[in-house]
């Protein structure tokens, strides 16, 4: 039944490929099956053709579902990568700030969650700091003091040399890197504290304003 129905829903996009409601049901049909690298492809594909419609922010949302789904689906990246290229071009910024990240520190440890947190604290923002030169805008990144191991009971500065013990901050750190290599003005930001509510872990650190 499911080979049928998959051969039924290609055929229909075969015949109208502009059809949303055949990739949306032929993604569904994937996901239930767990064929994350075909789904993520569907979902692509949706978000080229509202894209054509000029719906940029659904076809946005449709090319993160996409990445989200497989993280290694490199089109989907791109896509992403040029709809914010494009934003930032056009927007005439003086100062870009990422406060982004993927703060989910026992989830980095697993190595199926890796990848997403390598992506979101260091490949974004190595290209964000980059957009950001190329526009000459200052670039502000919110970086963590979890690059450090923690043996400096006194304290850190800025001139202290990281160590990370953890893969999350691994990522932060190789954030701070390419943030750097991008060769603009930016400013890094090493924060033990955030403003807001805490995080869902519990394990995670209350934020100033509970």
């Amino acid at each position: 039944k499911y080979e049928e129905g998959v051969k039924r829903l290609a055929r229909a996009v075969e015949l109208e490929p502009d059809r949303t409601d055949v990739h949306q049901r032929l993604a569904d049909v994937y996901v239930q099956s767990g064929n994350s690298a075909l789904a993520s492809l569907e979902y692509l594909e949706l978000a080229h053709i509202y894209q054509k419609r000029g719906d940029a922010v659904k076809a946005r949302n449709l090319a993160e579902q996409a990445l989200g789904i497989d993280s290694r689906n490199p089109a989907a990246r791109a896509f992403l990568d040029e709809a914010v290229r494009e934003k930032i071009s056009a927007g005439g910024f003086d100062v870009i700030i990422n406060a982004a990240a993927f703060n989910n520190v026992d989830a980095a440890e697993d190595p199926a969650q890796y990848p997403a947190a390598l992506e979101l604290n260091a490949t974004v923002p190595g290209m964000l700091a980059e957009l950001a030169k190329e526009v000459g805008a200052k670039f502000v990144h919110y970086s963590t003091d979890y690059v450090f191991d923690g043996s400096k009971p006194e304290g850190y500065t800025e001139h202290d040399e990281p160590r990370p013990i953890s893969k999350y901050g691994e990522t932060k750190l190789e954030g701070e890197r390419k943030v750097r290599a991008a060769g603009g003005a930016s400013y890094i930001c090493r924060l033990s504290k955030i403003f807001g509510a805490s995080g869902s872990s519990p394990l995670a650190k209350p934020g100033f304003v509970a």
